[in-house]
């Protein structure tokens, strides 16, 4: 490959990476300064289906628009969902074995991947179109879990820190295995 083919697909990565690294910082951000994951981590969820989405459907140039919105999409799910289960995952103990879950789990996409996206004779459209099945399911199992967390909060009251600290040991202590954690007050 000559000089002059190689410094432009070296540029146009360089777009690619540059636009997941301004959009990651500033929806993980956004989330923690409004103090709501769900929202944000659909609207990356549904940025990366509609970039897959196209990917599978259109031509080159919208293709590299598309990869665009998966990068970006892409990239900053994992950050939002780290945040969000960081953050309901009471006990540092739970926090620990929670986080080591979802990390495990997102390294079973590098299992996956291969087995989707080896051929190129269709420019990969059967595999886009996985990937956006799964980022749809995705998407509706946070819809979900907004939706659950709303009709808790309804029947419980929406609680300060210090009140749900007490509620934790109080009404989940029946619910839930003990914890004795020693870092844990």
């Amino acid at each position: 490959m000559s000089v002059l083919l190689r410094q432009p697909i070296s540029f146009q990565h360089s777009l690619m990476a540059s636009v997941s690294l301004l959009w990651t910082p500033k929806a993980c951000l956004h989330s923690d300064r409004t103090r709501e994951r769900g929202y944000h981590v659909m609207f990356s969820a549904a940025a990366s289906c509609i970039g897959y989405i196209i990917l599978a459907i259109w031509s080159q140039g919208a293709s590299y628009f598309a990869l665009f919105l998966v990068i970006g999409g892409s990239f900053s799910l994992f950050s939002l969902v780290m945040g969000w289960a960081t953050n309901v995952l009471s006990p540092m103990s739970k926090r620990g074995v929670g986080t080591a879950f979802i990390v495990s789990m997102a390294n079973c996409v590098s299992i996956a991947a291969p087995q989707i996206y080896f051929d190129a004779s269709d420019r990969f459209r059967k595999a886009h179109g996985i990937a956006a099945g799964y980022v749809t399911i995705m998407d509706l199992a946070v819809m979900r879990l907004k939706l659950l967390n709303r009709r808790k909060e309804k029947i419980h009251g929406n609680t300060s820190k210090h009140e749900k600290d007490n509620v934790v040991e109080e009404f989940d202590a029946f619910h839930e295995l003990p914890d004795s954690d020693p870092n844990t007050t």
